[in-house]
């Protein structure tokens, strides 16, 4: 289990790196400009989709629900969650199914809290 949770850890993140770094060699022959799916694959755009008029959609959608708004934070929430469960596999044994998952979701919300956190600084500092 641990060694798919691996394989599946590196295949996400590098095609992340792919579509965020090298678009146009790539994905960008499978989602031509203006195709309907550009928007949810085409990082240069998908951007976009975590913004909405209401600000507590934007509030959700750019923080707990980032992961459903592009394919490339859907790669990252998969690695993300891939190295957390090696992690849990190696760390807690033996525990049911249902701990490993309440486990995985207080490391994501710790991750969440520590990324924007960390976000919030970085762009406090940007303003000196």
């Amino acid at each position: 289990m641990k060694i798919l949770l691996f394989v599946i850890a590196v295949f996400s993140f590098a095609t992340r790196e792919e579509v965020r770094y090298h678009w146009d060699r790539l994905f960008a022959h499978w989602f031509p400009t203006g195709s309907a799916p550009e928007q949810w694959f085409n990082p240069a755009i998908s951007w976009q989709n975590k913004y909405f008029e209401n600000d507590l959609l934007t509030f959700i959608f750019s923080t707990l629900l980032v992961w459903t708004t592009d394919f490339s934070h859907s790669l990252m929430f998969i690695f993300l969650n891939s190295i957390f469960m090696i992690f849990l596999l190696i760390t807690e044994k033996g525990k049911k199914w249902w701990q490993y998952l309440i486990m995985l979701a207080v490391l994501n919300l710790a991750w969440g809290f520590v990324f924007e956190l960390t976000m919030g600084i970085f762009g406090a500092l940007s303003g000196i």
